[in-house]
């Protein structure tokens, strides 16, 4: 005796083919919302005049269209004059810098920069391990407000 075939029905396979596909997507996006929570990844993108800004995983990355030795002035003026943080190192050259302070609270506070091209200047700003937004907007305030 032979098993009996079911009819084709086309309405069910394609039903099957849509839930299966709906059930991936839909795990898949849950997966990545929850990977994204427990990461701490959080991610905030907003525009500035003449550059734009993003904060990710701690660092501030800020693009300013303006030559690397302005963007190296106005950080140690802003930094050390109107923050006044204690300065560790200070490194610097005609395409990019490296600045470490201190602050009173002892974080630890890193501006990098670097030449884009000869009128943009990249800036990443770092506070201590897990980084901190609100100081970070800070800092790129007075060093923008300098320029």
């Amino acid at each position: 005796m032979t098993p009996r075939k079911k009819p084709y029905n086309a309405k069910a396979e394609m039903y099957n083919k849509f839930l299966t596909k709906a059930g991936f997507a839909a795990a898949f996006l849950i997966l990545l919302s929850f990977a994204s929570v427990q990461s701490g990844c959080i991610i905030a993108v907003a525009g500035v005049a003449g550059g734009a800004v993003a904060y990710v995983k701690g660092d501030l990355d800020a693009t300013v269209s303006s030559r690397i030795g302005e963007v190296q002035k106005a950080t140690l003026k802003a930094l050390k004059n109107d923050l006044r943080f204690i300065s560790i190192s200070e490194k610097d050259d005609a395409t990019a810098a490296e600045y470490c302070f201190r602050n009173a609270k002892d974080e630890k506070i890193v501006v990098k920069l670097e030449m884009v091209d000869e009128n943009t200047t990249r800036i990443n700003i770092r506070i201590g391990t897990f980084g901190d937004e609100t100081l970070s907007n800070l800092i790129l305030s007075k060093i923008q407000k300098r320029l």
